[in-house]
């Protein structure tokens, strides 16, 4: 079973006068990962194992709280058995 998958992650940090720059912070983290990733206007979406995704997102989570004591992750997952990619979600509206 292939665990092969694209999540779109949104990250909004809470009570935040300047929030731009802790989301850019957080994209950065999430650029720095070995994995394909778009970022869009209103979520970022990443492909990879399941399993290493989420590894990353805890590992987003403390790096973020130095910056920003309370946010919230929104999470979507896409799953297949075959695996599911960007641009096999996408390819046809570009």
């Amino acid at each position: 079973m292939s665990q092969f998958i694209t999540a779109s992650l949104k990250f909004v940090p809470l009570r935040e006068i300047a929030p731009i720059p802790i989301v850019d912070k957080a994209l950065a983290i999430i650029k720095s990962w070995d994995m394909n990733a778009e970022v869009g206007a209103q979520c970022t979406t990443i492909e990879g194992d399941f399993f290493k995704i989420m590894d990353n997102i805890k590992d987003l989570s403390s790096k973020m709280e130095e910056y920003c004591p309370r946010f919230e992750f929104f999470l979507n997952f896409s799953y297949s058995v075959d695996g599911v990619t960007i641009e096999s979600r996408v390819a046809k509206h570009r």
